[in-house]
């Protein structure tokens, strides 16, 4: 990326309940903790649907896809946990 470019990527996802759209945030903080410099993730939801939002500035596209994924590949996991 550019010297103080800002990336902003907004992912949505909707799940079957509330109870278990707040089950995936609440598996997915301690996973997010510790994130890259110039990386901040925001998670919420809204009834049934997971907002996740990651704002990046400065860091590489690489880094940006890299969490990412893990988030995506975390929430899978989740969901298959909750049942």
């Amino acid at each position: 990326m550019f010297p103080g470019s800002k990336v902003v990527v907004k992912i949505e996802l909707r799940d079957r309940s509330t109870h278990r759209a707040e089950s995936i945030i609440k598996a997915l903080i301690p996973d997010n903790v510790e994130v890259p410099k110039g990386l901040s993730i925001n998670m919420n939801t809204r009834g049934p649907k997971i907002t996740i939002t990651l704002t990046a500035n400065g860091i590489g596209v690489p880094a940006l896809l890299g969490t990412l994924d893990e988030i995506l590949e975390h929430v899978s996991v989740a969901e298959k946990v909750i049942g």
